[in-house]
């Protein structure tokens, strides 16, 4: 016979098991929201609520996560305070580490697009690429340092070691080499291809027009304009 749990009159007794019953379906719905979440790391997806389709691997990797869905956090503190955000990838120490409601960035190397909070459908690769980064949108950095103190300016490219570096809140530049544009911080709209190029550039080109330069092994391209409109 099983047992019986007694209740005072009027109250209904039920069998043992069928509570157990209960508790394990109302655990299997909560869990349902997120089954197809991988972690691995002290603290990783520590938070996760309803997110689903994340990976984290590392130390408080996706750690605040709870609504995000379809991140992927690769090294410690990488995407550590994202809450809602989906359709990042960080992988690198402390990649992404302060986003929490962007979405659509990848960012590759250790700090690259540390700062960034809600500035979205960005790219960095390399260290610290992309470092200061708040709510630029649709930037594009690729090298050791590339648009590292860029904060609010959108749709720059940059390319090559330190290319852009100081640039903030300028938009709409593209510097493509070592060096390149390095100095400018809210000029814009800038073409400089070439190691150097544009180097001490600094204000914004000429009746809002692009201008445009490259080198050929000089120290300062921006001396050497070869088109301007």
């Amino acid at each position: 016979m099983k047992p019986v749990i007694r209740f005072p009159y009027r109250l209904i007794a039920f069998p043992i098991s069928s509570i157990a019953l209960v508790l394990v379906l109302g655990s299997a719905n909560i869990a349902s929201a997120q089954v197809h979440n991988t972690k691995t790391g002290v603290s990783a997806l520590a938070s996760i609520t309803t997110g689903d389709e994340n990976t984290a691997d590392g130390f408080s990797a996706l750690q605040l996560d709870n609504t995000g869905s379809k991140n992927t956090a690769v090294g410690s503190l990488s995407l550590q305070k994202n809450t809602a955000g989906s359709t990042n990838t960080a992988v690198g120490y402390a990649a992404l580490a302060v986003n929490t409601g962007a979405n659509g960035n990848t960012a590759l190397g250790t700090q690259a697009l540390n700062k960034n909070t809600s500035g979205a459908q960005n790219t960095a690769t390399g260290v610290n690429a992309m470092f200061a980064n708040t709510k630029g949108t649709f930037n594009t950095a690729n090298g050791h340092s590339a648009l590292t103190r860029n904060t609010t300016g959108t749709d720059n490219t940059a390319t090559g070691y330190q290319a852009l570096f100081s640039n903030t809140t300028a938009s709409q530049n593209t510097a493509v080499g070592s060096g390149a544009l390095t100095s400018n911080t809210t000029g814009s709209p800038n073409v400089a291809l070439g190691a150097g190029a544009l180097m001490t550039c600094t204000l914004q080109s000429r009746g809002g027009s692009p201008q445009y330069a490259h080198s050929s092994g000089m120290l300062d391209a921006g001396l050497y304009v070869i088109a301007e409109s």
